[in-house]
């Protein structure tokens, strides 16, 4: 049996972990996720989920199909297909 002193040292750790808000912050921690993003690119692919999310999710799959798994790539597809709307 844990001790109250464990338990109480366990919930203060994962509470610092907070879920995600908006539909945009999961799709841009899943293109982060998947293409192993270092922390250069982070706040560039949250920018690119924010201003179209719906045009990130695609790109992202689009490029995940094709198996350009870049995010040199996923930054290349999303400014050509964002240009052409």
């Amino acid at each position: 049996m844990d001790s109250i002193k464990d338990i109480l040292k366990n919930k203060k750790k994962s509470s610092k972990i907070k879920p995600p808000k908006f539909r945009w912050q999961e799709v841009a921690l899943k293109v982060i996720e998947d293409f192993k993003v270092d922390k250069t690119k982070k706040s560039s692919v949250f920018k690119a989920c924010k201003d179209d999310v719906n045009m990130a999710t695609r790109v992202s799959a689009y490029c995940l199909e094709g198996d350009k798994n870049t995010i040199e790539y996923f930054f290349k597809m999303y400014n050509i297909w964002k240009n052409q709307t």
